[in-house]
């Protein structure tokens, strides 16, 4: 078989458009598959179901309503569009972390590849899934990025001129999403396709393998010719495609979905390649392929290796944990060996042999296994329940590679970072320190104490950061948190699944309380929300909204409130500050079932409920984030996601009776968080192009994101003490700017700035500002259900006033100025031990 489609210089067939990409892949068909295949069993038992429920959860809302996933380079188009006219950014964000590795055996991120410069041990380079590429010049020991402004942050695999290694190419996106023999692959984000540097990576460009050209859905791996670094081979799940020209052009050689590629060491004629099920072998360079001999032309999902110990030396690895090994050059291969490692298809592989010794070999999974005999016997030599033994690696093994000359150095790259044998993998070190990498869900914030942040972590559990420390507080993958602002050491937190926690020490321990509260939930992340006036009420969104008391299920708010069939559980929630019986919740929808989102809300606590989805683009994007106005009960914002052009975020000023598309000329990319604060009602959202804001008296969205990287915002939270918004982003941590009305004052606004402090206070409680352009001006004080505490009349004259709020009750208070001209608010905690 032999297809040639051109590219390049040359286009000698019609581009592929979105519609025909669109419709070779559904997710609601493939969600269907993946039940039926598993009907009967209890999920949470399945291997790969953990893998699958993250592939759900966070292409659902992006492909609804069709089920067609979007195009891969839809962020690289965005950024091809003129920039807003609307007012500058005075947005400043600076990485919070987690700076450090965190504390009992957390990671800091994936990383799905790793590669070494070729005539230089000491320059090594990782690639992330949304946390872009990252260099060390010292072996690992310390790590740098300078892709964070690409439009593109994944990386799947990396490659690297051996003979001018300032020539590097990434296959871009994650490459790590979904897979499963018979129902397609899912690439983990988006991709655009191969880019190329020439100056060692500091800059680069697109090539002839790019979506705007291909519509190539993902690149998977990248294999370059030693001998002719120009011709090029790159897997993707569009075929196998093959350039002569340093990238510049490409062939399509073969049609299909393909995984990896590797040339032979010394005979570059010589190259062999992997799709779903078998392996192929290609001896003119990769232009021609045949089958190659059983047993791998029957095996599912291979990884292979090769070394210039032994050229002739070819091994697959597959994804049911069976070793394959070749002595020809592909050839014939031996019947196999079963190394007990357990993998998670694709997900999880790596595989490497040493290239002084053939008969080494190592294989990763969940754990890493070593062979020194040529594959006949394995055993295992790392240990991901091992913290903090030396024997600990992180789990989930996606890059394993030999320091070039070096038969017992190893690198390996997993879902906690880059870890380093000196040993032949006996002992691993943790070289992960300067990766700012953590792909987040969702983020809580101590009102009391600025610097402690609850962030919730794919594949490494909640963290719980404390400045520059940090510490695994919950295992698994992390989910959202909420702190008690009156006892700022009771702390809940929620795992996968819903899987809800309880510390007494402020996060720093936890106890599992799911199976206790009788909680159930069918989401991926399960939304928690704190009572306004009674932190020992939290609200908890799972099949349906619950009421905890203490962390104790008191109520079952939401059963029968606009329920139907296909619910698969409420998506978010948003109290009322000011009148906490005003409760809004999104219901979502189970994956192929035909039902819609709705959107629910009660104004009595929940005797009653109101289903306000009407007047909302339901039938075109997914409701993804709800909120409500702090100081109006009736002020109500719904965030979309999606790829459906100005259906991003909706207003209603009526509790939902009609609302107001305020979407502007946001850009068409999901919408996924928003934040509210008093200050002209400004409203912040975070998106997969960055972060959003406006406020009264703008009639557009300004651009958020002077200094934050090109990532996927997935939460938003201010902190009111400090007055700053932080970001969790999918890919590159906690982020931390100034608020807008903070940072600088927008023109044609009379206003007056001040600020209250200590915030916390236990007592007193001191303001201050420059008031010297105030005009009949009136300070107050309010506790949260709106009495009056301490009231001031304000003139040119004054700047300071101090007061005493120890008779009053812990919780949260707002100190409001007003005159003719403004009113601006300020949060503040009382807080008594």
């Amino acid at each position: 078989m032999h297809v040639v489609l051109k590219i390049g210089a040359l286009t000698l067939f019609p581009l592929i458009s979105s519609a025909q990409l669109d419709s070779s892949l559904n997710f609601y068909s493939a969600s269907e598959a993946y039940y039926t295949k598993h009907q009967g069993k209890d999920l949470q038992t399945v291997k790969g179901y953990k893998q699958f429920k993250r592939w759900e959860h966070f292409n659902k809302a992006r492909c609804y309503p069709s089920g067609h996933p979007p195009i891969p380079d839809q962020l690289w188009k965005e950024a091809q569009k003129p920039p807003s006219k609307a007012a500058a950014s005075s947005a400043s964000w600076e990485a919070l972390g987690p700076l450090q590795i965190p504390d009992n055996g957390g990671g800091m991120g994936r990383v799905n590849c790793i590669e070494f410069n070729p005539l230089n041990a000491n320059e090594v380079y990782a690639g992330t899934p949304d946390g872009g590429l990252w260099r060390s010049s010292d072996g690992g020991v310390s790590w740098s990025s300078n892709t964070d402004q690409l439009v593109n942050l994944g990386v799947a695999d990396i490659a690297i001129n051996p003979i001018h290694p300032d020539t590097m190419y990434i296959a871009t996106g994650d490459g790590y999403g979904y897979a499963t023999t018979g129902l397609g692959f899912w690439g983990g984000t988006y991709s655009n396709g191969v880019l190329k540097s020439v100056d060692g990576g500091n800059s680069w460009s697109t090539t002839g393998l790019n979506y705007d050209i291909t519509q190539t859905r993902q690149v998977f791996k990248i294999s370059i010719d030693n001998l002719n670094p120009n011709n090029l081979l790159a897997t993707t799940s569009d075929g196998l495609w093959l350039s002569t020209d340093g990238a510049d052009s490409w062939t399509k050689t073969m049609a299909g979905t393909f995984r990896d590629v590797v040339h032979h060491p010394t005979n570059p004629s010589i190259v062999y390649s992997s799709q779903d099920l078998g392996a192929l072998r290609s001896t003119d360079g990769g232009w021609t392929w045949n089958p190659m001999g059983s047993p791998v032309m029957s095996t599912e999902l291979m990884l292979f290796a090769v070394t210039p110990a032994d050229p002739a030396v070819i091994a697959a690895f597959s994804a049911a944990g069976m070793y394959f090994r070749s002595n020809d050059a592909g050839v014939t291969w031996e019947p196999g060996w079963w190394t007990s490692v357990t993998t998670y298809n694709w997900y999880a592989m790596a595989h490497a042999i040493s290239p002084v010794d053939a008969n080494t070999i190592l294989v990763g999974g969940v754990d890493i296994y070593l062979s020194t005999d040529a594959g006949a016997s394995w055993n295992r030599t790392s240990d991901w329940f091992g913290w903090p033994a030396t024997n600990y690696s992180h789990a989930d093994h996606r890059a394993l590679t030999f320091v070039p000359g070096s038969g017992n150095q190893i690198l390996n790259g997993n879902d906690g970072g880059v870890f380093k044998s000196n040993d032949l993998g006996a002992t691993w070190v943790d070289l992960s320190k300067d990766l700012i990498i953590t792909q987040l869900y969702r983020l809580a914030l101590d009102p009391t104490d600025p610097d402690i942040i609850f962030a919730g972590a794919q594949d490494n559990g909640v963290v719980r950061m404390d400045g520059a420390s940090a510490r695994m507080s919950v295992l698994a993958d992390g989910m959202e948190s909420v702190v008690d602002y009156n006892n700022p050491s009771i702390v809940y937190a929620n795992a996968q699944y819903g899987r809800l926690h309880q510390s007494f020490d402020g996060g720093i321990t936890f106890t599992d309380i799911s199976t206790s509260s009788g909680l159930s939930s069918n989401s991926w992340v399960a939304p928690l929300v704190i009572h306004p006036t009674d932190p020992s009420i939290i609200y908890y969104g799972g099949v349906e909204l619950y009421e905890l008391t203490n962390g104790v299920i008191t109520n079952d708010l939401s059963q029968g409130a606009g329920n139907a069939s296909g619910i698969d559980g409420v998506h978010s929630i948003a109290v009322c500050e000011s009148d906490p019986d005003h409760i809004y919740f999104i219901r979502d929808v189970y994956p192929g079932t035909g039902g819609l989102p709705n959107v629910q809300m009660t104004p009595d606590g929940g005797n009653t409920w109101v289903d306000i989805t009407a007047g909302l683009p339901v039938t075109l994007a997914f409701p993804t984030w709800i909120a409500v106005d702090p100081n109006d009960p009736d002020g109500v914002y719904v965030t979309f996601s999606g790829f459906e052009a100005s259906e991003k975020v909706y207003y209603s000023s009526n509790g939902g009776l009609t609302w107001t598309n305020i979407s502007g000329t946001l850009p068409n990319v999901p919408v996924n968080a928003i934040v509210l604060e008093e200050w002209d009602h400004g409203v912040y959202i975070g998106t997969d192009y960055g972060v959003y804001y406006r406020y009264d008296g703008t009639t557009d969205w300004i651009s958020y994101s002077d200094g934050l990287p090109r990532v996927i915002v997935m939460d938003l939270e201010i902190h009111d003490g400090v007055q700053k918004l932080r970001a969790a982003t999918y890919g590159r941590g906690v982020w931390e700017t100034d608020l807008d009305h903070f940072a600088s004052i927008p023109s044609g606004k009379e206003v007056v700035v001040f600020s209250a402090y200590p915030n916390p206070t236990s007592g007193t409680i001191t303001i201050r500002g420059d008031f010297s352009q105030a005009e009949n001006g009136v300070l107050r004080v309010f506790d949260i259900v709106g009495r009056e505490v301490f009231s001031a009349s304000v003139d040119a004259t004054d700047n300071e006033w101090s007061f005493d709020l120890s008779d009053e009750a812990n919780g949260r208070y707002i100190i409001q100025y007003s005159d003719a001209n403004t009113i601006e608010t300020r949060k503040f905690i009382v807080s008594k031990q």
